[in-house]
């Protein structure tokens, strides 16, 4: 840090994500002014099938709050890949007889992408 006097320290942060997937200015959730950058849960979404990637460039802007035209960059590159989709059967094992009536319940499968409430 600068020791001389009257020095302004105050830094001022400015982040975008640069591939137009989200323009952070028009989501009100998230914070784009400060030094750390919190995206909510599921807003960057996976791309088709488990193993796609769908890629997003972060970019960070510091600078001086008094001479914002004096900034430097920073850039983060995040991956987002669907997750596998799970199933999980309400009774797993049985015994049946023949003409028993069967019912295979899996309606608490999920997907982790894109939860559904319980039931």
């Amino acid at each position: 840090p600068s020791t001389c006097a009257n020095t302004v320290r105050t830094l001022g942060y400015r982040w975008t994500e640069t591939t137009g997937q989200l323009d952070l200015s028009s989501m009100p959730d998230i914070v784009y002014t400060s030094r750390s950058l919190v995206i909510p849960r599921f807003t960057l979404e996976p791309k088709g099938s488990v193993g796609e990637r769908n890629v997003y460039n972060f970019t960070v802007e510091t600078f001086i709050t008094t001479s914002p035209n004096k900034a430097a960059y920073a850039t983060a590159i995040v991956q987002v890949e669907r997750s596998p989709v799970y199933v999980q059967m309400a009774v797993e094992d049985r015994v049946l007889t023949r003409g028993d009536v069967l019912v295979l319940d899996a309606r608490e499968s999920q997907d982790p992408d894109y939860p559904t409430s319980s039931g």
